[in-house]
């Protein structure tokens, strides 16, 4: 008996599923990082937003009323929104600013900070 060399053709197909399981996997893992790095920059975009908008509101002046879905001024994607409340200090009250970047039918960032600021009239522009 003669004994041949090579692969039959059951040795074939295991591998190949064996291969397709595994490129399957592969392509998960990979759609997985993606999703979390667009978050993550989202993320990132909006906290760096809410505190450049916090700080040109404390610096400019606080409007008179609170605003509330406004256009960030050179991205029109971005949206933001500022409370002012008062608290437990005398002479301080709370600032609190969130942004957000809405998709088709719900928000795909938001991200809000809040920082406590000294109150005069002179703070607040009409």
């Amino acid at each position: 008996m003669r004994r041949r060399s090579g692969l039959t053709l059951i040795e074939i197909l295991l591998a190949s599923v064996i291969l397709a399981g595994a490129l399957a996997a592969l392509s998960q893992q990979n759609a997985t990082g993606v999703e979390a790095a667009l978050r993550s920059q989202l993320e990132t975009e909006a906290a760096v937003k809410c505190q450049s908008k916090l700080n040109r509101l404390l610096a400019e002046g606080l409007p008179a009323a609170d605003a509330t879905n406004q256009a960030i001024e050179g991205d029109e994607r971005w949206r933001w929104s500022a409370k002012v409340g008062s608290s437990d200090y005398v002479g301080l009250k709370w600032l609190t600013v969130t942004v957000h970047q809405n998709g088709r039918n719900k928000a795909i960032s938001t991200f809000s900070l809040s920082r406590l600021f000294a109150f005069n009239e002179k703070a607040v522009t009409q």
